[in-house]
C-alpha cells in the first residue's frame, strides 16, 4: 500500500500494537497487568515508532518480530516449485455466442432473447458472452425445460438405491441430465474444449484449477 494512505497508517498501528505484545514483560498475556517494565517498554516501543519514516525503522522492526513470526520467501521454496509451462488455446465462439457478442458491442438488446442484464458494462458483458450465453440470455422453450428436467433427474437420482428396476429407472434419469448438460455444452466454445479436455486429464490424474 501507499505509504501515505489511511490503508497503510491502520496497518502501521496494527503492528505497532502486534510488537507491544510479543514484547511484553515475560510473555504475559494481554490481559493482565505488564508490570513497571513493561509499561516503560511499551512506552519506549511506541515513542520510538510512532511514526515510521526512514529504512533504518523499518530494518529494525523487522529485527524485533523475526524471533515471533514464521516468514518463508521465494527463494526457500523456489527449488522445489516445477517449472511453469503455459498454452494458449484459442477457441471459437459458438454461433449463439456471436450473435450475444455482437449485440453487446451494439449496445442493442433486440438480439438478445430473454434478456438477463442491462448493457451498462460493455466489457464485464463481453467476457460473460465469452464464457457463456446464458450468463445475459435465458434459452429457447426447449433448452429451459431440458436443463430443469436435468436438475429434476440429478436430484432423483441421489435418491435412487440399488435394484433391478431402480437401475433402469437411474438409466432414464442419467439420460435426462446428459441431455441437460448436452444443452449447455454446446453453447459455449469454452465448455466443448473442457467436455473434451476434462475427463483427458482426469484419466492421467491430473488436477485442475478453472477460473475465468
Amino acid at each position: 500500500r501507499p505509504p501515505g494512505t489511511p490503508e497503510a497508517r491502520g496497518q502501521r498501528r496494527e503492528e505497532r500494537r502486534g510488537l507491544v505484545v510479543l514484547q511484553r514483560e515475560g510473555g504475559a498475556p494481554k490481559d493482565e497487568p505488564l508490570g513497571e517494565e513493561g509499561e516503560e517498554r511499551r512506552a519506549e516501543l511506541l515513542e520510538r515508532y510512532r511514526t515510521i519514516s526512514n529504512p533504518e525503522q523499518v530494518a529494525e522492526l523487522q529485527a524485533l518480530l523475526r524471533p515471533y513470526m514464521l516468514r518463508r520467501t521465494k527463494a526457500d521454496v523456489q527449488e522445489k516449485l516445477p517449472l511453469k509451462t503455459e498454452t494458449l488455446v484459442k477457441v471459437e465462439l459458438t454461433v449463439p455466442q456471436k450473435r450475444v457478442y455482437r449485440a453487446v458491442l451494439d449496445r442493442n438488446l433486440a438480439h438478445i432473447a430473454n434478456p438477463r442484464a442491462s448493457l451498462s458494462n460493455a466489457f464485464m458483458q463481453l467476457r460473460k458472452a465469452c464464457n457463456h450465453p446464458r450468463l445475459l440470455e435465458g434459452g429457447a422453450d426447449g433448452e429451459e425445460e431440458a436443463i430443469r428436467r436435468a436438475l429434476d433427474a440429478a436430484r432423483e437420482l441421489e435418491e435412487v438405491g440399488g435394484g433391478a428396476a431402480r437401475a433402469a429407472a437411474a438409466a432414464g434419469l442419467q439420460a435426462e441430465v446428459e441431455a441437460g448438460v448436452e444443452s449447455l455444452v454446446h453453447g459455449s466454445g469454452k465448455m466443448v474444449l473442457l467436455h473434451k479436455l476434462l475427463p483427458r486429464l482426469r484419466r492421467g490424474g491430473a488436477k485442475g484449477l478453472l477460473f475465468s
